[in-house]
Parts: C-alpha cells; structure tokens; sequence
C-alpha cells in the first residue's frame, strides 16, 4: 500500500495502510479454516490454528477493524475492502459441490485479482486512470507469480487433494517457463511507464523487483524447499523490502 501511495504520488494515509494490513490479517485467517484438507498434507502445524476458537473470532474482528478505518475517509474504500471478503467467499465454500479454487487458474485470478483491488485504492486520492492502469499491472502479475510459487511449494497436497493448480496440470518445467514470460511482461511495462512522471520516478525500485522475481521464480522451481517460512519470506516478503527499498530511493532522491 505503501508502495502504490508513492506510484501515484499520493501523500501515504495511515488509516488506509492499516485498513490493508487488516484485511490480509482477516483474510488469511479465514483461509486457514477453509484449506484444512490441504493444510493436513502441506502444513500440518497450521491445521492447528484453524481449530483454535480465537480463529474465527480475530478474523471477524479484523475485518471490522479495516472497515471502519478504510471509511473513515472515504466510503468508497469501505466497498474496496470488501472485495477480498467477497472473493474469499466465492474463493473457498462449495457452491452446487464446486469451488472456484478447484477450478484451473481461478484460485491465482482471485486472488491476484483481490489484492490488487485494495493495492490500487490510493487511485482515489489522484484519479489518474493511466497511472491506475498501469499501477494495477504491476500489482497483479507480481501477486499472480505468488500465487503460482505457493502452488509449486504445495504442488504434493494439491495432487492429493485433486486441486487443479498450474503446476499440478502442466507441470513444475512449464510452470517455470510461464512464471518467467511472466516476469519478462515487466521489462515491457518499465519501457511504458518511461512517459508516466509519476511511476517512472521510481524506476530503480522497480527493476530491483523485476530481477530479483527471476532469482526467486528459478530458485523455487528448480529447488525443493522444505522450509515454508522461505517460501513466506522471499515471496511476500518482497513488499517488505520494496517498501524498504523506496524509502530509501526517496531519501536519495531528496
């Protein structure tokens, strides 16, 4: 979020950074009770939080809490925001005996799909809609390789669980080469953004991004690790270290 406030030149809000946090806090949450089949196989130790009593409870409270800071500024957010819930929803439980996760590539466009929502929303602040176009590519190929790299971290529990991931279907040699496509679509976003002030600004950080997705798109898929908090870390880590990393560009900058 914090990024996406600085890709559109927005002064960050707090109360929307926050908003983010607790939404993902909540959402993943919730997620720990609907995957527990798959969590026996790939993560038995998380089978444990799904059947802790404080689960639910935290999720339900954290959502609320987003809510009421995501509209303390503007009621759109509060609508943006709910975006992840809605997608959770139809993500996990069974409607007519079928999941949407179950579904070839519907888990990864949901969830891609979903965070960028709420990634974008400082668009509101700007009303910049060829920022937000490009903004919004950003977030969701970066999210979408994610998704694609827990899948290869989870690809035995998937197969037993007869959920139809990309590396389950196609295999872990394809997966790889489309997750590096993937990535390589970013080189050709770095030439658009050149005429777009607000985003090419942060060119550096931008490209650190691109590189070290191909480090981690190979490591992962030519490597079995074991370690899932590696996969957690490198991952979705890496907006960690982006947020890092403009912090000090904007230092540098001044």
């Amino acid at each position: 979020m914090y990024l996406s406030f600085n890709m559109f030149e927005v002064p960050p809000k707090i109360e929307l950074m926050l908003a983010s946090f607790f939404v993902t806090l909540s959402i993943y949450t919730l997620n720990k009770v609907t995957d527990k089949e798959e969590d026996k196989i790939n993560a038995p130790e998380r089978s444990k939080i799904a059947n802790s009593p404080l689960t639910l409870p935290v999720a339900i409270i954290a959502y609320i809490a987003a809510l009421i800071m995501g509209g303390i500024d503007k009621i759109i957010f509060v609508i943006i925001l709910m975006i992840p819930l809605l997608s959770g929803i139809f993500y996990s439980i069974k409607i007519a005996s079928v999941r949407l996760k179950d579904i070839f590539l519907m888990k990864n466009m949901i969830i891609a799909f979903s965070c960028t929502s709420v990634a974008v929303a400082p668009f509101f602040y700007s009303n910049d809609i060829n920022a937000l176009i490009l903004v919004a590519y950003f977030f969701f190929i970066k999210i979408f390789i994610n998704t694609i790299i827990f899948d290869l971290r989870d690809v035995e529990g998937d197969r037993k669980a007869n959920v139809r991931t990309v590396p389950v279907v196609i295999g872990v040699k394809k997966t790889e080469k489309i997750l590096l496509l993937l990535n390589s679509t970013l080189l050709i976003w770095v030439v658009m953004i050149m005429n777009v002030e607000k985003i090419s600004s942060m060119l550096p950080v931008f490209l650190i991004s691109i590189v070290y997705g191909y480090f981690y798109i190979i490591q992962f898929s030519r490597r079995k690790i074991y370690n899932r908090l590696i996969y957690d870390l490198t991952t979705d880590g890496e907006w960690n270290y982006l947020f890092l990393l403009t912090i000090v560009f904007q230092n540098v900058r001044l």
